[in-house]
């Protein structure tokens, strides 16, 4: 009778919850607008994954992954006042629910306006590309849009004198802004899967 309880447990067909890396497997920073690098806009795409205790128990390791969870958020940050808002955050569309390549890219227009693209893939499809164009306000709204817009004079302008790049440090993904070729200086900090304004470390 002590084996019951181990027996009702396999028989569940139970999994767990394990997340690729820090749970968030890839994000993208956009361009930041205008000179004075005013607003920044970040996505962060996660994905998690849960695998089968029958072929754990099979001795095939952790066994097949199947995507649990495939989520994209949107973030803004004022470099200025340090203000950091999640503006959206999207889970993957049933099509492309089990594709590791689901990705939210952000963008900056010129005249402060928020775009993103999503890019994801159906199963057995890694070489797809299809890909959905969306603009967003500042209270979440979104609504789809049939073409990316092509780069304005202005906007590759604003590129040469603010944009953003990306370094790592202490385990940390830094998130810096400066003009084309640098300085730069890092505005934020990503560790652990979580996205927030960057800490100089002490002294």
């Amino acid at each position: 009778m002590r084996c019951l309880p181990l027996l009702l447990l396999l028989l569940s067909g139970c999994s767990w919850v394990e997340p690729v890396g820090a749970a968030v497997s890839s994000f993208s920073v956009a361009d930041s607008a205008g000179p004075a690098c005013e607003r920044v806009a970040v996505a962060l795409t996660q994905h998690t994954q849960s695998h089968s205790v029958w072929d754990a128990l099979g001795g095939w390791g952790q066994g097949v992954s199947h995507m649990r969870a495939n989520r994209a958020d949107f973030y803004l940050f004022r470099p200025a006042s340090g203000q950091l808002s999640k503006l959206l955050s999207l889970e993957a569309r049933a099509r492309w629910r089990q594709s590791d390549r689901y990705q939210m890219r952000p963008r900056i227009l010129p005249d402060g306006s928020l775009l993103f693209s999503l890019h994801g893939c159906p199963p057995q499809q890694e070489n797809c590309t299809e890909l959905q164009y969306y603009t967003l306000s500042v209270e979440g709204a979104y609504q789809q849009i049939a073409a990316w817009p092509a780069a304005s004079a202005q906007e590759s302008a604003n590129l040469r004198q603010c944009t953003t790049s990306l370094s790592y440090q202490g385990g940390k993904t830094l998130i810096n802004i400066g003009p084309s070729g640098g300085p730069w200086r890092p505005v934020l900090q990503l560790e652990d899967g979580v996205l927030r304004p960057f800490a100089s470390p002490a002294p």
